[in-house]
């Protein structure tokens, strides 16, 4: 493979934005990818893109350019310029990541490192979706985040921002296997509360807010702080909130859960059924807020409080900023699993149960109680 881009220029940042397209969300996401076209250029940033399309009938373009496969693009003065063309490669598949971050810092050299992952994903059980032959394929969430870590032993750089424009990501056990698979490479990460919207979240807007931030030069919560308020006073993205992946608060979350999930299992089935089978869990709904799991638990008669409380700062630690809207809801912050009726439970079953988030941790084992009585 021949590299026709080298800038070796050092910059502030490098921003990476990895779409997978090769479904039925190429239309929504090359839309996206065309509003690059309209980012005002800031000549301290690089902007690399690599981008897969599935084919589509020429009636279908609406003027946009015929191609599909996976191509690289980097962003000048004068729009986005295609740089490489990979032909047919899977973006589901954790080194063609690897190879595309590798590529970029070696060639587009930074200071920070913002990655932006934009396509379909199905929780827990992976992201970046493709569509084959012979049926559709993910990234594992643990493949992702060993994608990651080898990207910063390669480099020896850390992704200062990971931006999620992808669906259901925001549960607190895809976020401990990113933050203690990838060994600490990610500092911070923007999510969505609840689905994207079709069209993705506007992650051109959240260029251009970094480019207009005053502590562009810094990677702090402050800075995406900034850029949540500023989304959300442009009516732009009502839902964003942005978390921080210290290891040391998702190993202490993980435990106080699992403790949560003892006192639970040894008080008996009844106030099991009176904890799960409540309002939100009739709604069908396969994830439930953990705060709100925690807080609608204070009437019941359980040796259960501290570690409620101790739950809750720790999610409060985590979770950095949230928009006022997504703040007021009663849903807000990470959710965690929690499947509303036995076909789901036993459908992902195995896969739940192999997440780094179960290994010693007995909240597997309520879940186990609420549907296998």
């Amino acid at each position: 493979m021949q590299d026709t881009y080298n800038n070796s220029e050092y910059k502030k940042w490098t921003i990476f934005i990895y779409i997978a397209g090769n479904n039925d969300l190429e239309p929504y996401v090359y839309h996206q990818f065309s509003l690059l076209n309209e980012i005002v250029t800031n000549n301290q940033v690089h902007i690399l893109i690599q981008i897969s399309r599935a084919p589509r009938e020429a009636k279908e373009l609406d003027g946009t350019q015929s191609w599909c496969g996976t191509r690289r693009y980097v962003l000048h003065n004068d729009g986005v310029i295609m740089v490489e063309n990979l032909g047919q490669v899977s973006m589901a598949k954790p080194s063609t990541l690897v190879d595309f971050l590798i590529w970029g810092s070696q060639h587009a050299p930074s200071k920070k490192k913002m990655l932006i992952m934009s396509g379909h994903s199905a929780g827990f059980v992976g992201l970046m979706k493709e569509s084959t032959r012979k049926g559709n394929v993910l990234m594992g969430i643990h493949g992702f985040a060993k994608a990651l870590h080898l990207f910063r032993q390669s480099s020896n750089s850390s992704i200062d921002l990971l931006v999620m424009d992808t669906c259901f990501m925001d549960a607190v056990e895809i976020w401990y296997g990113i933050c203690m698979d990838a060994l600490g490479t990610v500092k911070y990460a923007l999510i969505s509360h609840d689905n994207t919207p079709l069209g993705g979240i506007a992650y051109p807007s959240i260029i251009n807010q970094l480019f207009l931030s005053s502590t562009f030069d810094c990677s702090s919560s402050d800075t995406y702080n900034g850029i949540i308020e500023a989304l959300h006073k442009s009516h732009q993205e009502r839902s964003l909130f942005c978390i921080q992946l210290h290891q040391e608060s998702f190993v202490k979350l993980k435990h106080l859960i699992h403790l949560f999930s003892c006192v639970i299992l040894q008080h008996g089935q009844d106030n099991i059924d009176k904890i799960f089978y409540n309002s939100h869990y009739k709604q069908k709904i396969d994830f439930i807020s953990l705060s709100y799991l925690i807080n609608s638990i204070e009437d019941l008669d359980l040796p259960i409080k501290d570690i409620c409380v101790d739950i809750i700062e720790t999610l409060n630690r985590i979770v950095v900023y949230t928009s006022h809207e997504a703040n007021n809801r009663p849903y807000r912050g990470l959710k965690i699993y929690l499947p509303h009726n036995l076909n789901v439970y036993l459908k992902y079953k195995n896969i739940y149960d192999k997440l780094s988030f179960n290994e010693h941790n007995d909240w597997k084992n309520v879940l186990h109680r609420i549907h296998v009585k």
